[in-house]
């Protein structure tokens, strides 16, 4: 399986269905072109699609797999955090008291 990422922006004035109609066109006319080959002995080649996604916080498919790991690290992490700030404020108010 293999991946292919291009990124680009959309004018002001193109709607996000318009773009993506316009790219499935260019799409299958260069596999149409490209693959003709490859196509009459495996038609399914051009059943192929692109699909447009937002790349406004970049392309990372790493991101989404594992972002729940990641939720439970910072969890973790923040718990750790707010132990260590109640011990310095124990220590603190110990030395005062004493």
């Amino acid at each position: 399986m293999a991946a292919l990422h291009a990124i680009g922006r959309l004018k002001p004035a193109v709607s996000r269905q318009r773009a993506q109609a316009n790219v499935d066109v260019v799409f299958k006319q260069i596999v149409a072109e490209e693959f003709s080959k490859i196509s009459q002995s495996n038609p399914g080649i051009l059943k192929q699609n692109l699909k447009l996604h937002d790349a406004g916080n970049g392309v990372s498919s790493l991101r989404g797999e594992f972002a729940g790991q990641l939720y439970l690290l910072i969890g973790v992490l923040a718990l750790v955090l707010v132990i260590a700030c109640a011990n310095v404020a124990n220590m603190m108010l110990t030395v005062t008291y004493s």
